[in-house]
């Protein structure tokens, strides 16, 4: 499980500060954050409009937002996930890599305090390669997101999240599609 690892390390970073421990300063117009994530999701999978089962991934993200004001941003994320499947019927084990470019308009709820509440809107495209990839690019659409940055130190937040996410041509296949729920955690850097 990715998520762990990733908030302990940004904890023991952020703890690191000499800085204010409880500064949203860093939302104001013009501000730009840069994020990274770890998620653990598990999905619902279809196939030619019929339940195929579920499955559960860990993905690694990076993003980036710039502020148009101190509760409307403007961002653009970059996504990576592999997973290997070994099938119990003994044919050998297949695997897929894919890459998410998805932009976002964020809004950010009023905050004087430590913890700001947002929630996000967008979509994206997915582009696969693999031994179990089909040839078609993916479609995200929608992808909403809810969550909390708890500015834990002056300029660096550490943020938790849900998301849902409907993905169609899941997996490259034109017949495949997919209901996506995550829980992601990360953190959050203001330079």
């Amino acid at each position: 499980m990715r998520v762990v690892p990733s908030v302990l390390i940004a904890a023991l970073l952020l703890s690191a500060s000499p800085r204010d421990a409880r500064s949203a300063d860093a939302i104001h117009p013009g501000a730009v954050e840069l994020r990274m994530r770890a998620s653990v999701a598990h999905e619902t999978l279809e196939y030619d409009d019929e339940d195929v089962g579920s499955r559960t991934d860990a993905e690694a993200g990076l993003a980036a937002g710039l502020f148009l004001t101190r509760w409307f941003e403007l961002g653009v994320g970059f996504g990576y996930n592999y997973t290997k499947f070994d099938p119990e019927e003994g044919t050998g084990s297949w695997d897929r890599s894919s890459i998410v470019l998805a932009p976002e308009i964020v809004l950010n709820a009023p905050s004087a305090g430590p913890i700001v509440p947002y929630v996000s809107g967008g979509g994206g495209v997915v582009f696969y390669t693999g031994d179990w990839a089909g040839d078609k690019t993916g479609m995200i659409l929608p992808r909403v997101e809810g969550g909390i940055r708890w500015f834990a130190a002056e300029g660096a937040a550490i943020h938790f999240a849900g998301v849902y996410s409907r993905w169609t041509n899941r997996d490259g296949d034109e017949d495949a599609a997919a209901t996506h729920y995550a829980f992601i955690a990360g953190i959050s850097i203001f330079p």
